[in-house]
């Protein structure tokens, strides 16, 4: 069985403000059948890879729970230590 990665999925909703968008209800449907133990659909999980490339999540700390690929993702991006938006994010 999948974890359940409906909470994540549904923090990403809450934080980006996507609302009602189709493509964000999608996912967490998705996440949320296979977490009742719905048989694989590929065309949701086709869906829920897409979520997570256009809003630029990360499918680890999705699927998973898992952050350290992020970390070092967010941490090779440009680095300059005299940006106060890195700094910041």
């Amino acid at each position: 069985m999948m974890p359940d990665c409906s909470t994540r999925v549904t923090q990403i909703i809450e934080v980006l403000h996507l609302g009602d968008e189709p493509l964000a209800c999608t996912a967490l449907d998705h996440c949320q059948r296979r977490a009742a133990g719905e048989p694989a659909d590929e065309a949701g999980e086709d869906r829920l890879i897409e979520f997570a490339a256009n809003y630029g999540q990360s499918l680890d700390w999705m699927m998973l729970g898992d952050l350290d690929p992020t970390i070092r993702r967010l941490s090779a991006i440009g680095h300059d230590d005299g940006d106060p938006a890195v700094m910041v994010a």
